[in-house]
């Protein structure tokens, strides 16, 4: 597999707290809806994630604005089968609008291989929408199973 290439001015690394302040929330927001968070709240997730080296929170940064222009999560599962090895899990990756189709999708998905590859995991799965299936299967996914969810009713307030 082979890394997309992509504009030098954009540089893929780890999440940093400062990040809060360049635009991450608003890149997951084009994924899923995130709540109002306070610098504070966020401060206090980033610590307890941060801490974890089996969850990666990776970022891609335009340099010359100080923005968080994609996101994307490794999350490697410690398993009892394959001899106690590690599955992975890519999630939440995300590309601010402003910058569909200049690769970073696929950028931001190969650096996660390459991380789980690193970690030692035996796989690496996703689940996403039928609409995303053509972009994963280019990056060398495929098809399998099914996936089910049972989401909990929200709290009665």
């Amino acid at each position: 597999m082979s890394m997309p290439r992509i504009d030098p001015d954009l540089v893929v690394r780890d999440l940093a707290m400062q990040d809060y302040d360049k635009g991450y929330l608003k890149v997951l927001s084009y994924i899923a809806n995130v709540a109002q968070m306070s610098h504070d709240t966020f401060e206090q997730r980033f610590a307890e994630l941060d801490s974890d080296p089996n969850h990666q929170f990776v970022v891609i940064e335009q340099a010359s604005t100080g923005t968080i222009v994609a996101a994307g999560t490794l999350y490697c599962e410690r398993k009892f089968i394959h001899n106690c090895g590690l599955a992975g899990h890519i999630e939440d990756i995300s590309v601010d609008s402003g910058f569909k189709r200049k690769r970073l999708g696929s950028r931001m998905v190969f650096e996660l291989l390459r991380r789980a590859r690193e970690r030692g995991c035996y796989k690496v799965e996703l689940r996403c929408t039928r609409d995303n299936v053509p972009f994963y299967e280019h990056c060398g996914f495929r098809q399998k199973d099914y996936e089910m969810v049972y989401t909990f009713p929200a709290p009665k307030l």
